[in-house]
């Protein structure tokens, strides 16, 4: 996890890079005025410029202070992406649920019915339904067994019976995340604007507690996507019950999986540029990097030596018929998280 800078706004000096990315001095750009740029302004001009280069490293330790800090409402976090004028997508939501408590559901749920863009919301019970669910404005979906692969089993599963309903967008939403007000709406106006039928995200980190984490995963923006960041349209809608394609072992590091086998198919995820998914983290490692006492209920990181000592077990055939079946090499996804995990 890499931490952005103490201050919360971002001192930007007169000669130095204007944030909007476009190569000017800031005083002969956007600080041509002398006037201070007002934060959310400020992350609308950085979320423009993150959406044009993900990989633009500096430009997110930028923004991520501006939305850990506070200086920017929640309601305004992707405010820089609007749907207006752009084609409209009927958009399920799938969440696929186990032993979460009540509270932790009714927060994800809460989270979709404030979405400023209209999206239906799936819940699927992976063995262990809530009653109280059928309550609520969502299409309830029951798994008479737990799948005992990270959720893949019922996303796939929720997935299919969006489709099956009518719509034409799909994301997800692990049990315990919770998206920002306009999440929905940015993806849906990115995958618009860049004629995308794999859009992303960026993620905040957060303790169970909700507490945010000033911090980023190293990876996040040039190469892992989280699967709560995704939307899929279009010839993507095809890959959404792909979750079932893979063995149960990689159910573990699955979103890894997932995003090989739609590069693999040719598709290239548009990044928003905007922090709109709260992700809860619960691994030792985080509150130990935020100086927090790590509490018992705290999770083991997943275990990624079992996963190679699986796939390495496979005979030489086993191996080149599952790379087939992925469409790219597991090798190759699975050799710089073992030595990772190894370090």
């Amino acid at each position: 996890m890499t931490a952005p800078p103490a201050s919360t706004l971002p001192a930007i000096g007169r000669n130095a890079p204007c944030p909007c990315g476009s190569a000017r001095r800031y005083k002969q750009c956007h600080g041509r005025d002398e006037a201070p740029l007002a934060p959310a302004a400020l992350l609308a001009m950085l979320e423009r410029r993150l959406a044009r280069t993900p990989g633009d490293l500096a430009g997110w330790r930028l923004a991520l202070p501006l939305v850990v800090g506070g200086d920017v409402a929640d309601d305004a976090i992707g405010a820089s992406l609007t749907t207006a004028g752009a084609r409209p997508l009927r958009v399920a939501v799938v969440t696929a649920y186990f032993r979460e408590d009540p509270a932790t559901l009714a927060r994800c749920h809460a989270s979709v019915s404030a979405q400023t863009y209209p999206c239906r919301h799936v819940m699927v019970a992976d063995g262990h339904p809530h009653d109280a669910i059928d309550g609520w404005d969502v299409m309830h979906r029951r798994l008479a067994q737990p799948s005992a692969d990270y959720g893949d089993t019922p996303r796939a599963e929720g997935a299919e019976a969006a489709l099956a309903a009518g719509c034409d967008a799909i994301a997800f939403l692990d049990a315990d995340n919770a998206y920002r007000p306009r999440h929905v709406e940015s993806l849906v106006a990115r995958a618009t604007a860049a004629v995308s039928a794999w859009t992303r995200s960026a993620r905040t980190l957060h303790l169970p507690d909700g507490r945010i984490l000033p911090g980023m995963q190293s990876d996040d923006h040039v190469g892992h996507v989280d699967t709560s960041c995704m939307l899929l349209a279009g010839d993507a809608l095809a890959m959404a019950a792909a979750w079932r394609a893979f063995p149960r072992e990689l159910s573990p590091i699955g979103d890894r999986v997932f995003a090989g086998m739609l590069r693999a198919r040719g598709f290239t995820a548009a990044h928003t540029g905007a922090f709109t998914l709260r992700y809860t983290v619960a691994e030792a490692r985080y509150y130990a990097v935020a100086g927090i006492p790590v509490p018992p209920t705290a999770r083991a990181p997943i275990a990624i030596a079992p996963i190679g000592a699986w796939h390495r077990s496979l005979s030489a055939d086993a191996r080149r018929a599952l790379d087939r079946a992925l469409g790219f090499a597991l090798d190759d996804l699975l050799r710089p998280m073992l030595a990772a995990a190894a370090a």
